[in-house]
């Protein structure tokens, strides 16, 4: 590990006024509570982590929270991930009940929905192909005496993690659970604006699942956006279940520090001071995710270090400072090749965030380059044929546009005449294969910049692209492209505003 840390310093911003947060963080569920899709597979990939084993004789076995017991065995299962306050039986999830509904047709399953017959009920994760559902399905199962829950996304082999077809689907009953809670899954963009007075303006929105609506701003004391540059990113680094966002800033005196805006609205002031370093050679490369899988998103930089290498720079959070730990030190790579086309996200599917980067090789070709937790190396995941990467710039993001809770790559490609396309690919956990890509002939990518994130604002599981876009009258708006491949149209039209001011520092998150 590189040394260059010197302390970590909790000072608020110097004269910074503080928003009020209008709402309160988002929380796990309660007993019988609203709950969202995300949080009813987090919750059976628990029983997944720890190895329960199923038995209908034995004990049972605790809740995430270790506040509940649930049968180990299929109905406990899904008692346990719908968070119910009773471990049923598979027989009452045939009968009618408060807690879950019928479904209309199989085809309407939506991850942490549930399927059931006589005698039998799994979980529904994924389809194995959204297009096509007569592929069949991934979903987490609880089948015979000491076996562990089949972990949906842990190879690309079926076992028992699934139907290979359409036909032993049929035979079971969709169910839903009641009291769905959609907001912890829509997330909604905010801008870094630089308010050219040495001061800056945090603007955010909140989304209702097909629009964007304004919310309440940050408005900050001295702080001047000059020093942070694109350097800002979204994650929830407090472990309270809400976005925050993370600013990289070159003081004064040659350090660099972390400063943490809570919800977007807050400051808590800086949570790292570094010791000699300049931002110079990291660009715009900073990207925040949960890289340990602990819940708690950290900090990661790709500094070019002048000599033809690279350094990935990491960081843990406490859930209220950050912590040096172990970098990845590359053999020769150069990043003057890469740009500022670095972006992370869960691409092996194994609850970890991993970087990606998108490498201009030196035969006309590209490359897009993983590191496994921002540490580890796993090489090239893809490619391409002939494709030159400048009309891309820095418009690469990760996300999971398929549902299958692996992210993968899409680049924002400017086609020139005015056209855009955004190309796209999926993962199968150890590569990366080009798919369908979405073309607008009437996008002009030179309105957006490199203002492109990624993120689920439908609510629906499912990660889109948003673009904010400068409209000719001096006025801007939101663009969504649900799943990356089809456009909602315009989400927001604002008043009067210039993004030159904004720059990239566009994120998105659950605020």
């Amino acid at each position: 590990m590189r040394n260059i840390a010197a302390g970590v310093a909790l000072s608020l911003l110097s004269v910074g006024a503080t928003a009020v947060i209008t709402s309160a963080p988002a929380e796990a569920s309660s007993l019988n509570g609203p709950i969202s899709r995300d949080e009813i597979l987090d919750r059976a990939q628990n029983w997944v982590d720890r190895g329960i084993t199923y038995t209908q004789t034995g004990t049972w076995a605790s809740d995430p929270e270790g506040s509940h017991t649930y049968r180990r065995d299929c109905s406990g299962l899904v008692s346990m991930a719908w968070h119910l306050s009773h471990s049923y039986v598979t027989g009452d999830f045939m009968g009618g009940n408060a807690m879950w509904t019928t479904l209309g047709s199989i085809n309407d399953f939506q991850p942490g929905d549930a399927m059931v017959r006589s005698g039998h009920i799994e979980l529904f994760s994924h389809w194995k192909n959204r297009s096509d559902h007569t592929q069949g399905a991934y979903v987490y199962s609880f089948n015979s005496d000491d076996q562990t829950v089949q972990n949906p996304y842990a190879d690309n082999n079926w076992g028992n993690r699934g139907f290979n077809g359409w036909s032993d689907l049929t035979s079971y009953k969709p169910i839903r659970r009641t009291g769905l809670d959609s907001s912890p899954g829509a997330k909604a963009p905010a801008l870094g604006h630089d308010d050219g007075d040495g001061t800056m303006t945090i603007h955010r929105w909140t989304s209702a699942g097909s629009s964007f609506s304004r919310t309440s701003d940050f408005k900050s004391g001295s702080f001047s956006l000059g020093n942070v540059g694109d350097r800002m990113a979204s994650g929830d680094v407090t472990g309270d279940g809400v976005d925050d966002i993370v600013m990289a800033y070159q003081l004064s005196d040659g350090t660099f520090g972390f400063y943490v805006f809570k919800s977007g609205i807050t400051s808590l002031g800086r949570w790292y001071t570094s010791g000699p370093y300049g931002l110079g050679p990291v660009g715009g490369r900073l990207v925040v995710a949960d890289f340990t899988g602990d819940g708690l998103a950290e900090p990661a930089m790709v500094r070019d270090d002048g000599d033809g290498t690279m350094t990935i720079y990491r960081w843990f959070s406490t859930g209220s400072s950050f912590s040096r730990t172990t970098d990845y030190e590359s053999g020769p790579f150069h990043l003057s090749n890469v740009g500022d086309r670095v972006a992370s996200g869960d691409v092996t599917g194994d609850g970890k965030d991993d970087i990606v980067m998108a490498y201009q090789q030196s035969d006309g070709t590209f490359a897009y380059h993983v590191f496994n937790g921002g540490i580890t190396s796993l090489g090239k995941w893809y490619t391409s044929g002939q494709y030159n990467l400048g009309p891309v710039d820095g418009r690469l993001v990760v996300g999971d546009f398929t549902g299958d809770r692996k992210a993968e790559p899409a680049l924002v490609h400017d086609d020139g005449g005015g056209a855009m396309t955004i190309h796209r690919w999926t993962s199968n956990g150890s590569s990366f294969t080009h798919t369908t890509d979405f073309t607008a002939p009437a996008f002009t990518v030179s309105q957006v910049g490199d203002r492109v994130a990624s993120g689920d604002v439908t609510g629906d599981g499912v990660d889109d692209i948003v673009m904010a876009y400068q409209l000719s009258d001096g006025t801007f708006g939101y663009y969504v492209f649900k799943s990356g491949i089809t456009s909602l149209g315009r989400w927001y039209t604002s008043g009067q505003y210039g993004l030159g001011a904004v720059a990239g520092r566009l994120v998105l998150g659950n605020w």
